[in-house]
């Protein structure tokens, strides 16, 4: 599942609308298919399986203004609707048995003292959607999210232009979230890559120039 961008008009200047495209073998073999044709952008689509519904896919993406969800049985079209509304794009999604668990980062007031992205984190392993909010970022990369063995992983780029920019990690055991910086900042910034959990621990990529650094928790 990708976005790709659509033709522009000739001397216009409205930015480029685009669409997602998908390709697979599961069900059956489909070569590349436009999936989308909204009049604005579609892009940013997290693709998951979902436990205990056989191979039924769910598909989370960015229209317009809103996140939208959408599923299919394989043998139809998608059927989305908006799941929320905001400017606010779902970075990372993962699933975990039959739950469900996104993280992304929302804008704040510039009244707030910077950095003024708050990361927020939902799941419905109760049985409905809730949402809590668990620190703040810089809004470059991430935040991303993991989940294992009934613990929730996150971690997001802290800091802002000019400053001390370091990564960090949050840890929900139970109810119960824990935070903590993973690396020392650097003026030249660290950047997640990857969010990999196993066994109820997580491994945490962070990219710091030209190193690749594998951070366990």
């Amino acid at each position: 599942m990708w976005s790709e961008e659509q033709p522009a008009d000739v001397g216009g200047w409205v930015p480029v609308p685009g669409d997602l495209y998908q390709a697979r073998t599961l069900g059956r073999t489909q070569l590349r298919t436009r999936i989308t044709t909204d009049p604005g952008q579609d892009d940013t689509p997290h693709l998951l399986l979902r436990a205990g519904k056989g191979a039924t896919p769910v598909l989370y993406l960015r229209r317009h203004t809103s996140t939208m969800v959408a599923t299919t049985t394989l043998a139809g079209p998608w059927r989305s609707r908006q799941f929320k509304a905001g400017l606010d794009t779902v970075y990372s999604a993962r699933v975990a048995g039959t739950a469900t668990y996104l993280a992304w980062d929302t804008y704040l007031s510039s009244s707030n003292p910077p950095p003024y992205r708050e990361v927020r984190v939902t799941d419905n392993a109760s049985g409905r959607f809730r949402t809590t909010a668990i620190g703040r970022s810089n809004g470059d990369y991430g935040p991303f999210i993991g989940v294992s063995k009934g613990r929730v992983f996150v971690s997001w780029e802290t800091g802002t232009v000019g400053t001390t920019r370091g990564a960090q990690l949050a840890v929900r055991t139970g109810g119960h979230w824990a935070t903590r910086a993973l690396q020392p900042g650097s003026s030249g910034g660290q950047r997640i890559v990857a969010v990999v959990p196993r066994q109820g621990k997580a491994t945490v990529l962070v990219q710091t120039g030209p190193s690749l650094i594998a951070v366990y928790e």
